[in-house]
């Protein structure tokens, strides 16, 4: 399996719904994630995730 090791995922979106497991995912293959979203606290509790952490 192709891993994302390396690279940098700009996810739009991703305090909650899709956009979230959709940077969780992009973490989980190795990428570099780099969010945005409009809730303030959701986007603390998404760059907690143990996931999205090196």
């Amino acid at each position: 399996m192709k891993t994302l090791e390396n690279k940098v995922a700009l996810v739009t979106g991703g305090t909650s719904g899709i956009g979230k497991a959709t940077a969780i995912a992009l973490g989980v293959a190795g990428a570099k994630v780099v969010f945005s979203g409009r809730r303030e606290e959701e986007g603390e509790n998404t760059a907690n995730c143990s996931d999205l952490k090196s």
